[in-house]
């Protein structure tokens, strides 16, 4: 390093730098801040759904091949109950 670098001038630059840098992580945080909730509940809805998915024995893609399947444009859209499932084991 040179001696140059520790002059006032540089030093000064060095800090206005800084500033701007901690000026923008501090928008940063404050803009990113309200998107924090609503993203764990949206991680938590897709965990609870493959949850589901995988409990019921469906798997993912049969989910949505089926769901898209059923659906036809201008048409609306029914439910119908899955039929039953074979008992397990003994």
């Amino acid at each position: 390093m040179s001696d140059k670098d520790l002059e006032p001038r540089h030093l000064e630059t060095l800090d206005r730098d800084l500033g701007r840098f901690a000026n923008l992580e501090a928008a940063a945080a404050y803009v990113s801040r309200p998107l924090v909730a609503p993203g764990i509940g949206f991680v938590f809805i897709i965990l609870a759904g493959l949850a589901a998915a995988i409990l019921l024995g469906q798997s993912g893609e049969m989910l949505i091949v089926d769901g898209l399947q059923r659906v036809r444009a201008g048409q609306p859209v029914q439910g119908t109950p899955a039929p039953p499932r074979p008992a397990r084991g003994g």
